[in-house]
Parts: C-alpha cells; sequence; structure tokens
C-alpha cells in the first residue's frame, strides 16, 4: 500500500486517539470494577467519541479491546500506539 506523507501523518493521530480511548476505557472499568464490554461501553461511549474526536466504530472498539483484555485475563497497565 502507497501512503503518502500526509496520510501517514492521519493514521499515526487516529493510532494515538484510540490507544488513548483505550487507556481511558481502560481507567473507568478498573475505577467501576467492570470488565463486561457492554458496561464498558455505557459508561465511556459518548465521553470518547467526544474527547478523542473518534467514530462511532473506534469508540465501540477501544471498549471491545479493554473487555477482550479482561475476558484473556491480559494484565494491560496501559495501550501505546
Amino acid at each position: 500500500m502507497n501512503v503518502t506523507a500526509e496520510d501517514g501523518i492521519a493514521l499515526k493521530q487516529t493510532l494515538n486517539k484510540f490507544a488513548d480511548a483505550c487507556n481511558d476505557a481502560l481507567a473507568y472499568a478498573r475505577q467501576k470494577n467492570v470488565t463486561h464490554r457492554y458496561a464498558i461501553q455505557t459508561g465511556t461511549y459518548k465521553a470518547l467519541k467526544l474527547k478523542h474526536g473518534l467514530t462511532a466504530m473506534y469508540a465501540v472498539r477501544a471498549c471491545d479491546r479493554v473487555a477482550a483484555d479482561f475476558t484473556a485475563k491480559r494484565t494491560v497497565t496501559s495501550y501505546r500506539a
């Protein structure tokens, strides 16, 4: 895939926003002691979209990613792009 420099920057920004959204969802899940994806999504969806400027798909996937790590019993301290 040929990516222009501008597209590369945009992709990196999106990855960073997504990682930050995952970190916010993780913080919420730990604070509220919830691990189910719908519980995480209910508490964070709107805030993730507004704060990070993400589309609906990315906001939902951030919640799913956090919940999947809890389900797999992975110890995650933070997400990075």
